[in-house]
């Protein structure tokens, strides 16, 4: 240093005194480098961050010689290319934020660091602080994983998303979903099982690289404490790291398979378990700790894809019990009329319904809308005088003398709506919907008899309604 002598609030204390007071007191790790770039000092976190004992096996060595002569890959490092002795001939501070540094034993560990000039009697050295960034580094190598299993997993969820949302059979979302989990989670064996009721489940999907028991359609006894016993019995998700002294026909046939540990999540359709997600495996090692959560984010597929199936079943009951009042000619046909209607309800934003009441009521209130919809697209076909294509698979017009009555319907029941909206809505439930008598009277909370005496008093006010007309949606609300 130029000034060997430095005036701190009227104590005169000698500069390298005091920078060395200074840097013993620092946690982080740091050093200096004389003009010759020999290590002239480090700090007690220096040296033990480069493994040395005492710090006078450091002095006197030259710094890049001793920690920084060769690249990660082992090949030297000359020191005519080193950033970090820079500034004793540019005055620059010179900053990286990854670089590697070599310990006493050789091992190299990666630091960020920050060198800058020092003005010396003898003429411009520097001092390095530096950070061991090792820990951080494996932090972010583990979120970088995390990241991309996760997008892996969100990747294979659009995919089954994607047969779910187009209508795939059941068997296809089942198989697709446990070849799926299979591939994202690393898992050798993935079945699903739904549960029968009478004490066993049935295998609905499985995949496995080796050959195992749990073929689809098989169906097992729940006679001991495993995996789907404690799925059904908690409603939680499961798991069991070893099987050895487990019980019941499902874990004597896992370790005649081989499987020694296993984990499983509950698929949850309407509230109730209906089924379950297991996997299985061979390897001395514990599943990760996280797997049954990671398996729950596909069982909410597999119980979307039992609620699509289920909700298609329905909507064609309600489809063909409203379309068998209509005539021959009427050409919106049943499974039109389900394709349309479900494609109205998949695209609500809240499609998952609490119960069956709630579907119903849905149901009704899209098909009165499809039948509207096309009745009005048809009335104005027949003013401007050709037939207009409509967009169902099997539908190519409605019948032209239809159109007009279904129009009058509905403005009727609108009509009834502001006088007493408990008859609309059942005629809308009875009549555009399908439902019976019961289902009418669970939808709106009250009693079958209730339903039979609003119902017959709404015909009688549409029958005013609509008198003019031609009488047949008259004559098919009297068939409802």
């Amino acid at each position: 240093m130029t000034d060997p002598v430095s005036d701190l609030g009227g104590l005169s204390v000698g500069a390298e005194d005091f920078l060395a007071a200074v840097l013993q007191t620092i946690g982080q790790p740091v050093w200096v480098v004389d003009p010759d770039g020999r290590i002239r000092f480090a700090n007690p976190a220096a040296i033990t961050a480069l493994g040395y004992d005492r710090g006078d096996e450091l002095f006197g060595r030259a710094s890049h010689e001793t920690i920084h002569y060769c690249h990660p890959d082992r090949t030297p490092y000359p020191a005519s290319e080193c950033p970090m002795l820079l500034p004793r001939s540019t005055g620059e501070t010179v900053a990286s934020e990854l670089d590697w540094f070599i310990r006493r034993d050789g091992s190299m560990f990666p630091v960020a660091y920050v060198s800058a000039a020092l003005e010396m009697s003898g003429g411009r050295g520097a001092v390095v602080a530096f950070t061991d960034i090792e820990e951080r580094l494996r932090s972010e190598q583990a979120l970088l994983e995390r990241d991309a299993r996760l997008a892996e997993e969100q990747s294979s969820l659009r995919r089954v998303g994607t047969l779910v949302a187009g209508g795939a059979a059941s068997e296809e979302v089942f198989a697709a979903v446990a070849r799926e989990v299979a591939h994202v989670l690393h898992l050798p064996l993935v079945e699903m099982s739904r549960y029968e009721g009478d004490g066993t489940a049935t295998v609905i999907g499985a995949w496995s690289e080796q050959p195992h028991p749990f073929q689809t359609g098989t169906r097992w006894q729940l006679d001991g404490p495993t995996l789907s016993a404690l799925v059904l019995e908690t409603g939680r998700p499961a798991r069991i790291d070893d099987f050895a002294n487990v019980t019941g026909s499902i874990a004597g046939a896992a370790r005649g398979a081989g499987i020694r540990s296993g984990a499983a999540a509950p698929i949850v359709v309407d509230g109730k378990v209906w089924g379950v997600m297991a996997t299985g495996s061979p390897d001395p090692e514990r599943l990760p700790h996280d797997i049954e959560e990671r398996l729950a984010a596909f069982t909410e597929l597999v119980a979307t894809a039992i609620s699509n199936t289920q909700a298609r079943d329905e909507l064609h009951r309600l489809a063909s019990r409203h379309l068998r009042h209509e005539r021959p000619g009427h050409t919106l046909q049943t499974t039109a009329l389900v394709h349309e209607a479900y494609l109205k309800l998949v695209d609500q934003k809240n499609m998952t319904w609490q119960n069956r009441v709630q579907f119903f009521a849905a149901s009704a209130q899209v098909m009165r809308h499809i039948l509207i919809d096309h009745a009005r697209a048809h009335a104005r076909d027949k003013r401007g005088g050709g037939a207009i294509q409509v967009s169902l698979d099997e539908a190519a017009v409605l019948a032209e003398d239809q159109a007009e009555h279904f129009i009058a319907l509905d403005e009727a029941l609108r009509s009834l709506e502001l006088v007493d909206p408990q008859k609309s809505k059942i005629v809308e439930l009875r009549y555009f919907g399908g439902l019976s008598i019961e289902e009418t009277a669970d939808v709106l909370n009250i009693s079958p008899r209730t339903v039979r005496r609003e119902w017959q008093r709404a015909k009688a006010w549409l029958y005013r309604m609509l008198a003019e007309g031609s009488g047949d949606e008259t004559r098919h609300l009297a068939k409802s």
